[in-house]
């Protein structure tokens, strides 16, 4: 079957064979190279939901190009209307994926695979691009056929996908459609983001645009910058116009929650923005939902600053005796600035048309490649990617970051209290390695060089609850219940993060018990075990309370990192013997 390009053809199909259309005359062959095989989108627009000026085919590439053999299977787009809009979209589409045309996860255009069309036979000036047919299903037929996804799976492509917007984003483009119909799953489980039909380039102007002194409302301004927004998986600032890079991040975990729970976005219930999902995947890992729902925070600057630090979550998420520590990325300096009605915006001006020396560029694509090893726990692969993104730029302070934590997974402390402690040199106002640096300190047991540091931590950033829990704990391995009871409830009003609550709530009940008031202590330590149930040491807590089978084998199975969790432990086992 071959389909007629002319959009005012009334007899548009016609049979194989032949290379003239027999409604209009208009050829079959289109540039002497395409054929129309069938449409992927109804050519009845009365049929359609939304009316759209693009068709979409099914078409193969009879002649091929130096990188795709004669008789490549394509997709072919036709925009058809005068609007300059919609035109700037399809170009913008096309470049970006000749820019991508290297890389194995996004679809593929060659630079002849976008052109305009007229024919003799009809007025029209069509827009068209032919683009990489990606084999495999997308993740939205997936979910239909095998129901909600588990956690191993999500982080697998929460991971992958990221992986893709780091190309995409290191080359100053963000996409705008991220949605289950907008993710391919080819046969061997690799993921490919399709569809950059909305895909937007960061340039000063568009910055301009963003923040200028003639944007300051929602409303005023917005038309300058064309708006696209999927209901249910685009973030409030996109609706009005203000999409950037962290935009993808929200659309991220908006998938993602589709995906866990098999419900769309829009049915499930919100409190100002903010999904209500955890009750329908109540599989999924707690860590991972709170990475997720990162993701999807209503204010961009409470999203991750860009895709490595969501990578370093999914190869380190938090465990029970330490937090995702979010360092600040020399190449992601974001100015943030107000847009109306309270939404914050976030700008990387660090990355909008600046190309780095070629050593920099390898320095930063060996970290993007050392960070998805870690995800995968590779870890040698991991050290040598960062170690040379530490060679080829010894100033890279989230190098030094990784590297001393994948050192501190093979248990080379040296390693990497060398490379926490360059980190902090390189950027001493960075709170996070000071408190990494201090939380290798405890669990060497060194709580007096930890404590400065976490002093200092909570000193650059006093809102982070994480340094003033540590402190809190520190207090209380001196005895003083009183001094750590405050710190953690200081700690407790800075967080929503489940697995920190759980954490703070653990050594409130320490510290109600040390202050001989069972009764509290028990509310603190059983709402400890609500927020994370895998969290040891409220369990060895809770034992030496109210003695019971399911807190001593839950003390002895769930192994703390701590030393106190472990002399909890080990005096539960004495007493045993």
């Amino acid at each position: 079957m071959s389909y007629c390009i002319n959009p005012n053809c009334t007899q548009r199909e016609n049979p194989p064979g032949i290379d003239l259309c027999q409604g209009c005359g208009t050829s079959l062959l289109i540039k002497d190279k395409y054929r129309l095989l069938c449409p992927i989108r109804s050519l009845d627009t009365s049929k359609q939901l939304y009316p759209s000026e693009t068709e979409i085919f099914e078409c193969v590439d009879t002649t091929g190009n130096p990188k795709d053999p004669p008789n490549t299977p394509k997709i072919f787009k036709i925009l058809n209307t005068e609007d300059p809009k919609l035109k700037q979209l399809a170009k913008r589409e096309a470049y970006a994926l000749m820019g991508l045309y290297e890389y194995p996860n996004t679809p593929k255009v060659h630079i002849h695979d976008y052109f305009e069309y007229q024919d003799e036979h009809f007025s029209d000036t069509l827009i068209c691009t032919a683009i990489e047919k990606i084999e495999g299903v997308d993740l939205k037929v997936w979910l239909a056929e095998h129901g909600q996804a588990n956690s191993t799976q999500l982080k697998d492509w929460l991971g992958q996908l990221c992986e893709i917007l780091a190309v995409v984003h290191e080359k100053n483009l963000f996409h705008r459609d991220i949605k289950p119909s907008n993710i391919m799953i080819r046969p061997d489980g690799r993921l490919v983001l399709i569809d950059f039909g909305t895909v937007r380039k960061i340039t000063n102007t568009y910055i301009a645009k963003l923040s200028g002194p003639d944007n300051k409302s929602p409303i005023q301004g917005a038309t300058d910058v064309t708006m696209v927004r999927t209901f249910g998986y685009s973030p409030p600032e996109q609706l009005y116009g203000k999409a950037m890079p962290q935009s993808d991040f929200y659309a991220l975990g908006r998938t993602m929650i589709h995906l866990a729970t098999g419900v769309h976005p829009n049915n499930l219930p919100d409190d100002d923005d903010r999904l209500s999902w955890r009750d329908q995947a109540e599989s999924i890992d707690l860590d991972l939902a709170d990475l997720i729902d990162r993701l999807c925070d209503p204010i961009p600057t409470e999203r991750p600053k860009n895709t490595a630090e969501i990578l370093a979550d999914l190869a380190h998420p938090p465990r029970t005796t330490a937090v995702s520590i979010r360092p600040n990325f020399l190449q992601s300096k974001w100015i943030y600035v107000a847009i109306g009605m309270g939404i914050a915006v976030a700008i990387n001006w660090g990355v909008i048309h600046y190309l780095q020396p070629g050593e920099m560029l390898s320095a930063r694509q060996h970290l993007t490649q050392g960070l998805s090893e870690l995800r995968v726990h590779n870890l040698a692969a991991a050290q040598a990617s960062l170690s040379e993104s530490i060679r080829l730029n010894p100033k890279n302070e989230e190098a030094h970051y990784y590297l001393a934590f994948t050192c501190a997974e093979v248990r080379n402390h040296d390693c990497a209290l060398n490379h926490y402690k360059k980190a902090i040199d390189l950027n001493p106002n960075d709170w996070e390695s000071q408190f990494a640096l201090a939380s290798l300190y405890e669990k060497l047991e060194k709580e007096d060089q930890a404590k400065p540091l976490l002093e200092s931590a909570h000193k650059i950033d006093p809102k982070a609850p994480e340094p003033l829990n540590n402190l809190a704990r520190l207090a209380l391995l001196e005895g003083n219940a009183s001094e750590g009871q405050q710190l953690a409830q200081k700690a407790l009003k800075l967080t929503k993060r489940p697995i920190m609550k759980s954490i703070i709530y653990k050594n409130l009940g320490w510290a109600a018990l040390l202050q001989k008031d069972q009764k509290l202590a028990y509310q603190y330590l059983n709402k400890s075990i609500e927020f994370n149930p895998e969290l040891p040491d409220p369990h060895c807590l809770l034992n030496q309370i109210e003695p019971s089978l399911e807190y001593r084998e839950a003390c002895i199975r769930l192994i703390s990192e701590r030393s106190e969790g472990r002399q909890w432990r080990k005096v539960l086992l004495e007493k045993e013997n």
